[in-house]
C-alpha cells in the first residue's frame, strides 16, 4: 500500500540507494540530482539538491559514488561523490557526445546506453579513477539504448528500435581489455 509521495521538483528518473539516502535523478532542467533522506520509511525527506546541468536519466550507487546519466550531450556521464551525502559533489565527467540514460556496472567499467549516433549506443567506460573516467570501446546496437544488465560475459541492452528491441552482447571481456 501507498504510504507517502514526496515532491521532488520534476517527475523522479532511476535511483540507487546507500545507507539512509536515496539519491535519484529528476526530469528537470537544472538541479537533476537528488538526495532524500528515506531513514524514515513512511516519511521521506528531501535533503538537498546538485546542479548537474540538465536532467538525471540514470543513477547506480557503488561505494561513495554515484554514477550519473544526463540528458547533456556534452557531459552526459557524470561521477558525483557521495561521501558526504548532504553534500554531493561531481568529481569526474567525460564527454560521450550523447545523453546516457542507462548505466550498469561492473568492476572497474561502466556500461552505458546512449542515445543513437553513427557509431553505437553501447559504449564502455573506464571508472578505475572515478576523477578521471575514460572512454574504452562503443558498439553500435542500432538505436538508443534505455537500460542496460550484466549478466557475467554478456550485456543485454534495451533498445528504442523498430527492429526486436532487445541486444544481446557477447564477450565483454575482450571488449573491457585496454591492450
Amino acid at each position: 500500500q501507498l504510504k507517502s509521495t514526496l515532491n521532488i521538483g520534476g517527475y523522479g528518473n532511476q535511483g540507487g540507494v546507500s545507507g539512509n539516502y536515496l539519491f535519484m535523478g529528476v526530469e528537470k532542467s537544472s538541479a537533476g540530482f537528488v538526495v532524500v533522506d528515506v531513514t524514515s520509511k513512511t516519511a521521506p525527506t528531501l535533503q538537498t539538491t546538485l546542479n548537474v546541468g540538465d536532467s538525471v536519466h540514470a543513477v547506480v550507487v557503488s561505494g561513495n559514488y554515484a554514477y550519473i546519466g544526463t540528458n547533456d550531450d556534452d557531459t552526459g556521464f557524470q561521477v558525483v561523490s557521495i561521501q558526504t551525502p548532504l553534500s554531493p559533489t561531481v568529481v569526474g565527467s567525460l564527454d560521450v557526445e550523447e545523453e546516457v540514460d542507462a548505466i550498469a556496472l561492473q568492476g572497474i567499467f561502466a556500461f552505458i546506453g546512449t542515445e543513437e549516433d553513427d557509431e553505437g549506443g553501447f559504449q564502455v567506460v573506464n571508472i578505475t579513477t572515478p576523477s578521471q573516467p575514460t572512454f574504452v570501446t562503443e558498439l553500435d546496437v542500432g538505436g538508443e539504448v534505455q537500460d542496460v544488465a550484466i549478466a557475467g560475459d554478456y550485456a543485454y541492452a534495451a533498445v528504442d528500435t523498430q527492429n526486436g528491441g532487445l541486444a544481446a552482447i557477447d564477450e565483454l571481456d575482450k571488449m573491457t581489455s585496454e591492450d
